[in-house]
């Protein structure tokens, strides 16, 4: 079945960062792109210090030029304007995501403070938790993609939670990367607020079932693993121990990955993760860009 990537624009240099990695990928897969701007209820003038896209004629005119640029390298683009204006682009966004089925959503994680928290807070999260399609963020200030060379895949201690063969599997398979498998596990100082003043009061204890859990960890991330291989793919794993962003992000560094993924699940649990700030920075401080894959639909 032929896929297809959406790619949100508003016009700015910084959500174009997403285009170069929507095209890599887009190729690997035969897939066509989809590239959409959503008028705002009362756009502003300049958005990132650049012009910003006021009329329906400019964003038109805008994504004629963007996808003509991409059909001379071979793709099949198309293109849409939302005309009617709105002051909630991230529901637009996802309803547009919802009607056309899309496979894969690719999009610049620019923004700083309230614009930031608009677009990865409310557009990710909702795309995640309605398990819509899994989403790639690009940081638009990150080195030039290279395509898969190198993935960080980020897992729980659930094996419930890892996604099944999906968009990411189909890509891999084709670019056979090395990926590495990581788990985090808690320390001491890092376990969540909840648990730290019981662990306060038997720190023997606590230190013992953290230990016994990284034995688990370790087990069933080596089970997972040759699940992998089964698949054709060159796997290592790797368990750390601490806070789960800090950690992915130095296993990401010293595994030199051009991409990590984080496989959410549910509703409820997507919100929790975002909002334990897990998901939100990983993507912050992530030089590379950061697939979302939610666990059922993809």
């Amino acid at each position: 079945m032929k896929r297809t990537i959406l790619v949100p624009l508003d016009g700015a240099s910084a959500s174009e960062a997403a285009l170069p990695v929507a095209e890599i990928v887009a190729k690997a897969l035969g897939a066509d792109l989809f590239l959409l701007h959503v008028m705002e209820e009362r756009p502003p003038e300049l958005v990132h210090g650049e012009r910003h896209l006021g009329t329906v004629e400019d964003a038109r005119a805008y994504l004629a030029e963007t996808a003509d640029r991409l059909s001379g390298s071979g793709l099949s683009v198309e293109f849409h304007v939302h005309e009617v204006g709105t002051a909630d682009l991230a529901k637009s966004i996802v309803l547009h995501a919802g009607e056309r089925s899309f496979d894969l959503v690719v999009m610049s994680a620019h923004g700083r403070g309230g614009l930031r928290r608009m677009v990865l807070g409310s557009m990710a999260q909702r795309l995640i938790a309605d398990g819509s399609c899994p989403v790639l963020l690009v940081n638009p200030n990150g080195k030039p993609w290279p395509g898969l060379k190198r993935v960080l895949v980020a897992l729980d201690q659930n094996p419930a939670h890892e996604a099944p063969p999906g968009i990411f599997e189909e890509f891999a398979a084709g670019a056979k990367p090395a990926i590495r498998l990581l788990t985090v596990v808690d320390t001491y100082a890092t376990l969540p607020d909840r648990r730290g003043a019981v662990s306060a009061l038997l720190p023997g204890t606590t230190q013992a079932v953290l230990d016994l859990i990284e034995v688990e960890a370790r087990e069933g991330i080596e089970l997972r693993a040759k699940s992998w291989r089964a698949r054709g793919c060159p796997v290592s794993v790797e368990i750390r121990r601490g806070h789960p962003a800090t950690s992915t992000m130095k296993a990401a560094r010293s595994f030199d990955a051009d991409l990590i993924v984080l496989f959410t699940h549910g509703s409820a649990g997507t919100q929790a993760f975002w909002r334990g700030s897990v998901t939100a920075r990983i993507v912050s401080k992530s030089r590379v860009p950061v697939l979302l894959v939610p666990v059922g639909r993809h």
